[in-house]
């Protein structure tokens, strides 16, 4: 995507009535680089706008798709600590 096509985005974008249908390709994963500060502040602010103005259940599915990567982690970290308990393995 053109960063043409982000500012035109950008410099049009209402937040008052936003319009979702006429976001950038690849939205909200755009390139920003070539734009300024300014800019970068406002698709930050599209983001935010665009990430809150989905459905509740959305939210929720990320966070539990965090809590079942950390609970994963922690369960095989357990299972190493407690192998090596029973193995007897001595570290170095």
């Amino acid at each position: 995507m053109s960063n043409e096509k982000i500012k035109q985005f950008i410099r049009e974008f209402n937040f008052e009535r936003p319009e979702w249908r006429n976001v950038p390709e690849g939205f909200p994963v755009v390139d920003s680089s070539g734009l300024t500060k300014e800019e970068k502040h406002l698709l930050e602010a599209i983001e935010m706008a665009w990430f809150v103005s989905l459905p509740p259940k959305h939210h929720a599915t990320k966070v539990l798709n965090a809590s079942v990567g950390l609970m994963t982690v922690m369960t095989v970290l357990l299972g190493i600590v407690m192998i090596s308990y029973y193995v007897n393995v001595e570290y170095k």
